[in-house]
């Protein structure tokens, strides 16, 4: 009856976030505000004992976890359980698909902690970073969330990639919202999970700002990654007394370290950007058809042409290098496109969903690798359908010769791009030249495959709908599996959407 007595007032004090009255606790007096330390996506971290001992003289006594392996065999009998969710990044078409399984997941999922941490279970969550910017989320998480209700007493949360408030789904007690540190608005939420980045000064900075403000709230819970948390402990021993000083609630003002010295990092992109650049020059200089021939293509088409189909062009090195050049500089353009679209989060996401192609912790070296590999491939085949299916072509350098030349624009492109992933351009600007980078790598092969059936003497529309005609309805119809296939498509927003 306590326990929903304490529900009751805290929905009419916060809805639509619940606080820590909504989790179920032994005593009352645990109540109150709260730091929670999370210990998912904290890989290769494992706390000791004594660190675990450290947070609880602070007033620390929430630990958020999904599986036992995250704390090894500690002892947690000081300590109330937030149960992590084993439900990571779920669209609304996986959810729909497989409610029965998510409820009987989550149910033996609870079971087996709560016999294993003697029922010290304080709140379960279904979910983390689910596509809950979506309107059919949440009556579909209202109805996993009522059948669970018929397993467990205990409060129902869920972590919110979203930072700011919204909706919250019949059934569930609280969310947890995400405040990263280049926040600079202040959630008005009750239970929030901070996520630091790699600048140590800026993060302290928004932690502050976040305690602070949440002195206003008469309940609170602030949810702090496991390893980030005692790295700080550990290089500030000063940050111990002030939280602990918070949970009393007064204000903290943390000491800022020294800046680290401005060193230049070494970005991948850039450095790979010079060597594509450096491979240019040198076949610009030692190659003297390239010189001329890249204008004649532009500027003097027809001739161009001409002299490739009445081969007085025979040279096949040049088109082999500009097509392997190519190659990597579409690699590089996978990796910083996937840079500038994506967050860190909606990276672990890809990677989460496409395990057999995506490296965890590598995804946009994943997608550096994806793009060269299909680059030569779209390239081996290309080359190949044109000459293949066109009888005027008597050698295999026209159809190299008449495909390459076209390309050679997207390493000024992939530049600029580089520049905008550095300078942080929005993301509209890259999308631009992102679309003109595949436009031109798209007519590389129609422009070719036209060029090559003027000489046709016969059967010159056959050919170019076997050509032209058979790639563009190829890539529609991939252009309508990713639009309408909900479990891929579904994916790919929620990926692209994360914050």
């Amino acid at each position: 009856m306590q326990i929903f007595l304490f529900l009751f007032l805290s929905w009419l004090v916060f809805e639509p976030g619940i606080p820590s009255s909504a989790l179920d606790y032994e005593n009352e007096e645990d109540i109150g505000r709260q730091i929670a330390l999370s210990f998912i996506d904290t890989e290769g971290f494992q706390p000791t004992q004594e660190q675990l001992n450290i947070a609880k003289n602070i007033g620390i006594n929430l630990i958020e976890v999904s599986d036992p392996a995250q704390i090894g065999n500690l002892s947690l009998n000081r300590f109330h359980i937030l149960l992590g969710s084993e439900h990571r990044y779920l669209t609304v078409h996986q959810i729909e698909t497989s409610v029965p399984d998510l409820i009987r997941s989550t149910t033996t999922h609870y079971r087996s902690m709560s016999d294993q941490y003697s029922n010290r279970i304080a709140a379960i969550s279904l979910f983390y970073f689910p596509a809950d910017f979506k309107e059919s989320f949440y009556q579909l998480a209202a109805t996993i969330a009522d059948s669970l209700s018929s397993v467990t007493d205990k409060p129902i949360y869920y972590q919110s990639a979203q930072s700011r408030i919204s909706q919250l789904p019949e059934s569930f007690s609280f969310k947890s919202a995400k405040f990263g540190a280049s926040e600079t608005d202040v959630i008005p939420f009750p239970v929030v999970y901070f996520e630091p980045d790699e600048n140590t000064v800026e993060s302290l900075k928004a932690l502050e700002l976040l305690l602070n403000q949440s002195l206003q709230l008469q309940e609170s819970i602030i949810i702090l990654p496991a390893d980030w948390f005692f790295e700080r402990i550990s290089h500030q021993p000063d940050v111990e007394v002030l939280l602990s000083s918070y949970l009393e609630g007064n204000e903290v003002l943390f000491p800022m370290p020294e800046a680290d010295e401005d060193i230049p990092s070494i970005h991948f992109g850039v450095i790979f950007l010079f060597l594509l650049w450096a491979s240019f020059i040198v076949h610009y200089r030692y190659q003297p058809l390239f010189r001329g021939f890249v204008a004649r293509y532009f500027f003097n088409h027809s001739f161009f042409v001409a002299d490739i189909m009445e081969h007085r062009i025979r040279n096949l090195s040049s088109g082999i290098t500009l097509l392997i050049q190519h190659g990597f500089i579409v690699g590089l353009f996978f990796y910083t496109f996937s840079n500038i679209l994506f967050t860190n989060s909606g990276l672990s996401a890809l990677s989460h969903h496409f395990p057999a192609i995506m490296i965890a912790g590598y995804e946009a070296e994943s997608f550096f690798v994806i793009g060269i590999i299909l680059a030569f491939l779209s390239h081996l085949v290309s080359v190949f359908w044109i000459y293949l299916l066109n009888k005027e072509l008597k050698h295999l350098s026209q159809a190299v010769n008449l495909y390459s030349w076209i390309l050679t624009p997207n390493l000024l492109i992939v530049t600029i791009l580089v520049y905008m992933e550095q300078q942080q351009v929005a993301v509209e600007w890259a999308l631009v030249a992102g679309g003109l980078f595949l436009l031109i790598w798209f007519f590389s092969f129609n422009f070719a495959a036209i060029d090559a059936s003027k000489y046709l003497t016969k059967y010159r529309t056959l050919n170019i709908f076997l050509t032209v005609g058979l790639h563009v309805l190829i890539l529609i119809s991939v252009f309508l599996f990713i639009l309408f296939i909900p479990g891929f498509f579904e994916t790919v927003e929620l990926t692209l959407w994360l914050p």
